[in-house]
């Protein structure tokens, strides 16, 4: 305990270190990812994290989701409570699928080991991000996102069979006690704002991260191993240079960063469940396999994709200039970063991990 204490303290004091080193390169990272919140994420994301909470608290979601109860009953042995948490999870983007799974905790209707597997599969990019913003905005064609979307469809029901591996079969018409219709959207509202709130900060700092790491890859931003990096951080930016990458490998990386969802995504889904019971092991141990699952889904249709990836644009995007010292302290704010994600605290203070 003592020696994760001081290497988390170590970790900071680099952070800090490179946060005063590089003044220029964090803050332009900062109002990357304040732009990102007040452009893309809080427009699109905001709505279905209040719409989601709302059909858990108001017992809606099960009515609409009855289609994934052979799915969730049978593939994933959870309650059939748990397929609108599904529903919104395939179709809300990444935190609404976590935010329906803390409203079923906090009514009843899902036990906190049931929300622990449940999260193997319910954490997933949105259909509209996935196969408009991946697919035709940064790929250049639609078809990409369809792909990618059915790639992360399987990575992340392959995630959750693996966590279901043993379990029995769950009881049926097991409820909560749903909330009335105005008191569910007020709650469901003002619990997304809070949820958002998280979920942008996280997105700020980790831009920051990325923005401090492109310094050790001036000379070749567009490399897959760069790529990498920042898609294992930041799956939007991940996926934006996974277009610039030639080659199936680009293609790959897409799909590997949608279904593993990065360390931003992770921090989102454990600020939201902060307090609730729900432990993150089960999540952070499929991510990789769901990330695989999807990559190999995806690489047959590469023949059929690659004349229209072949004509995208992969101009470079504007770096930083190089600066000493720019490689040793971005991997410390990164192993910080990862340090700071996977410690735990006092159970009293928070038991998300």
């Amino acid at each position: 305990m003592k020696a994760k204490r001081a290497l988390t303290a170590l970790g900071i004091l680099f952070t800090a270190a490179m946060l005063l080193a590089f003044p220029a390169p964090a803050a332009q990272g900062a109002r990357q990812g304040l732009a990102l919140c007040a452009e893309v994420v809080v427009p699109t994301l905001f709505p279905f994290m209040a719409l989601s909470g709302f059909l858990a608290l108001s017992g809606v979601g099960d009515i609409l989701a009855w289609p994934l109860l052979p799915i969730t009953r049978y593939l994933l042995r959870l309650p059939d409570q748990a397929a609108g948490a599904v529903l919104m999870g395939l179709i809300g983007g990444y935190p609404a699928g976590a935010k329906t799974i803390a409203a079923l905790v906090s009514t009843g209707q899902l036990s906190p080991k049931e929300a622990e597997r449940m999260l193997c599969c319910a954490v997933n990019a949105g259909p509209s991000f996935l196969v408009s913003a991946v697919g035709g905005a940064m790929f250049g064609s639609l078809k990409v996102g369809w792909v990618l979307l059915l790639g992360q469809v399987a990575g992340s029901l392959a995630a959750g069979g693996l966590a279901a591996l043993g379990q029995p079969l769950p009881r049926k018409g097991r409820r909560g006690e749903d909330r009335p219709m105005a008191a569910a959207f007020v709650e469901a509202v003002s619990s997304a704002a809070s949820a958002m709130l998280a979920a942008c900060a996280f997105i700020v700092f980790f831009s920051v991260v990325g923005e401090l790491i492109r310094l050790m890859f001036t000379a070749r931003p567009g490399s897959p191993l760069y790529t990498l990096m920042i898609g294992l951080i930041e799956v939007t930016q991940g996926c934006a240079l996974s277009s610039r990458v030639s080659g199936p490998m680009g293609l790959l990386l897409a799909a590997f960063f949608v279904g593993f969802g990065g360390l931003s995504i992770m921090g989102q889904v454990a600020a939201i469940l902060m307090g609730s019971g729900v432990h993150l092991k089960s999540y952070l141990l499929t991510r990789p396999l769901a990330g695989m699952v999807s990559a190999a889904v995806v690489l047959p249709f590469y023949p059929g994709l690659q004349p229209v990836m072949a004509v995208i644009s992969r101009q470079d995007p504007p770096v930083p200039s190089p600066s000493q010292g720019g490689i040793v302290g971005a991997v410390c704010l990164v192993i910080a970063a990862a340090m700071l994600l996977v410690g735990r605290p006092k159970p009293a203070e928070f038991t998300g991990l």
